[in-house]
């Protein structure tokens, strides 16, 4: 559902309304990561995304930000279980469907919360140290101000649109 602001604009002493569609976020690519070199916050992101899939994978996946071989072997297993190719590329559509149905609120914890919270890492929004997988105020307050920067709904909840711009946004480094 699209929002609209009404723009008032007094002309020749008449009144003008006229509806404007609100901007949405924009958005970016997903990244591509393979096996071979990739490395950084996005990496961490998406094993933390892993490991939140199967109880059995925490300990299997290594969060360590570096696309190697267990990595790649998950998300062919990740991929094989939600009918993907299984090609050990982690691009648009294992993004796509490492976060649908994968909503976070204050309160939560866990693996997926570890993602969001090294998303905000990324994004100069929280430090290193603040990575304990609990929503908690300081990650709910961080999430508020990265929605404001990025246009996303400003509600401190994590979900497909949020998810998306911690993704993308920001640096990979």
């Amino acid at each position: 559902m699209k929002r609209v602001i009404a723009i008032l604009v007094v002309a020749a002493g008449l009144l003008v309304v006229a509806p404007v569609a609100a901007q949405a976020a924009p958005t970016f690519p997903y990244p591509v990561l393979r096996r071979g070199g990739e490395s950084g916050p996005n990496v961490l992101i998406l094993q933390h995304l892993l490991r939140g899939q199967r109880d059995m994978w925490v300990k299997a996946i290594p969060a360590d930000g570096v696309y190697g071989k267990r990595t790649e072997e998950f998300v062919k297993a990740y991929q094989g279980l939600v009918g993907l190719p299984q090609d050990g590329v982690a691009g648009a559509h294992t993004w796509t469907r490492l976060i649908a149905d994968n909503t976070l609120r204050p309160g939560d914890r866990g693996e997926e919360v570890r993602a969001v919270q090294w998303g905000l890492v990324k994004n100069g929004h929280l430090i290193r140290e603040q990575v304990d997988g609990a929503f908690g105020t300081n990650t709910e307050r961080e999430l508020r101000r990265f929605q404001r920067f990025t246009g996303t709904s400003i509600d401190g909840i994590v979900g497909v649109q949020t998810w998306r711009a911690l993704i993308t946004w920001g640096n990979n480094d």
